[in-house]
């Protein structure tokens, strides 16, 4: 994540979740709202100026990524501070005809160790996941559905023999017609 300061200086957050102020110093932001470090930064820098100091914060690279079953499937950037797994499946263009709506899945990687969590598009309990809302990186996956399988398998099964009769017999006729010249 990146905040802005009046002057339009980018700051990038670090691993630690600090960022580093001139003047200032390293500065805690993790986990606080773009409000909240607007506030705190407000604060701290009006010491500095005789009027309160004009700040915005905001957030410059939050990017999750949505898969599977989705009608654009791929990474989308987020301009918000945060955005809900509907939210995510909506910019994706929406589940196809196709997906698994009980079965969505949130891969979240926290210190290099990645964690799968299914969401149940059916249920209200996904709206008490922790995984709700997603976070920077958050990949979402739409698996899908079984009737997707058996719709392609039925459709090979049926038209298969017809298709696979039809080429033998041409080739027969090929072979009749170059053994008798």
């Amino acid at each position: 994540e990146e905040f802005s300061g009046y002057s339009q200086d980018v700051f990038l957050v670090s691993e630690v979740g600090t960022i580093e102020f001139p003047t200032l110093g390293n500065l805690p932001v993790e986990g606080k709202t773009c409000a909240i470090v607007t506030g705190m930064l407000r604060e701290k820098l009006s010491e500095f100026f005789a009027e309160v100091p004009t700040i915005e914060v905001r957030i410059a690279n939050f990017t999750i990524n949505v898969n599977g079953e989705v009608r654009s499937p791929g990474m989308i950037a987020v301009n918000k501070e945060k955005i809900s797994v509907f939210e995510a499946i909506t910019l994706a263009g929406d589940f196809t005809d196709f997906a698994r709506r009980d079965s969505v899945i949130v891969i979240r990687e926290i210190d290099d160790k990645r964690y799968f969590r299914s969401l149940d598009f059916s249920s209200y309990d996904v709206f008490n996941s922790p995984h709700f809302y997603l976070r920077q990186n958050d990949v979402v996956y739409v698996q899908t559905s079984k009737l997707k399988l058996y719709t392609i398998r039925d459709a090979a099964s049926k038209y298969l023999p017809w298709i696979t009769a039809i080429v033998s017999i041409a080739g027969l006729g090929l072979t009749i017609y170059i053994s008798t010249r």
